[in-house]
C-alpha cells in the first residue's frame, strides 16, 4: 500500500528518500514487503504520504483497508455537472494505486483492458484527453478484482477500499 501511495502521489523512491531521509534501499525493502523493516521507517513513510494527501485506513473487515485521499490530488466530482456525465469516474490517482497493487504495468493494464500503455497512463494522470468510457472500462475491471472506489461524502475524500489479496 505504501508502494501504491507513492506512484499516486507521482513519487520516485530518490525523491521519497530525499524528501524523508529515509533510504532508497529501505524505501525498496518496504514496498517489496521483504525483510523485516523497522516500524518507524513505515511509520514516517506513512505519515509523509499523509502529508501529500494519501491516508491508509484500516477497515472493518479483517486484513481489509483502503486509501483515503484527499480533494488536493483526488477531487470530488462537480456536483453542478452532474447531469452532464452519466458516470463519476475515480481520479487517476485511485486509478493508479490499484493497478500498482495488482502488480501490473501501465502496458499489462492496457492489455487487460483491450487498450494501450498510452490510455493507462492518460487516465492515471486524469488529463481529460480519454473518453469517459475507457475510464469507465478501467475502473469495471478494477472492480471486477475486488476494489472498490467510493466517492467523497462527509468531508471525507475519496476512497478506494483495497481487496483482500492471499
Amino acid at each position: 500500500m505504501l508502494h501504491a501511495a507513492r506512484e499516486a502521489v507521482g513519487r520516485s523512491q530518490k525523491q521519497v528518500a530525499d524528501e524523508t531521509g529515509i533510504s532508497t534501499r529501505t524505501i525498496n525493502k518496504v514496498e517489496r514487503g521483504v525483510d523485516p523493516v523497522r516500524f518507524n521507517n513505515i511509520v514516517a513513510l506513512r505519515n509523509y504520504y499523509e502529508t501529500l494527501g494519501v491516508r491508509a485506513l484500516e477497515a472493518d473487515a479483517p486484513k481489509s483497508w483502503a486509501l483515503v485521499f484527499d480533494d488536493s490530488i483526488a477531487p470530488a466530482p462537480d456536483p453542478l455537472r452532474a447531469r452532464e456525465r452519466a458516470f463519476d469516474a475515480a481520479p487517476g490517482p485511485l486509478l493508479c494505486a490499484a493497478r500498482v497493487m495488482l502488480d501490473l504495468s501501465q502496458s499489462d493494464m492496457g492489455k487487460q483492458i483491450g487498450s494501450s500503455h498510452t490510455t493507462i497512463r492518460r487516465l492515471e494522470r486524469a488529463d481529460g484527453t480519454t473518453a469517459p468510457e475507457l475510464a469507465y472500462k478501467l475502473q469495471a475491471y478494477l472492480e471486477m478484482r475486488g476494489f472498490q472506489f467510493v466517492k467523497p461524502h462527509k468531508g471525507v475524500g475519496w476512497i478506494l477500499h483495497v481487496p483482500a489479496f492471499s
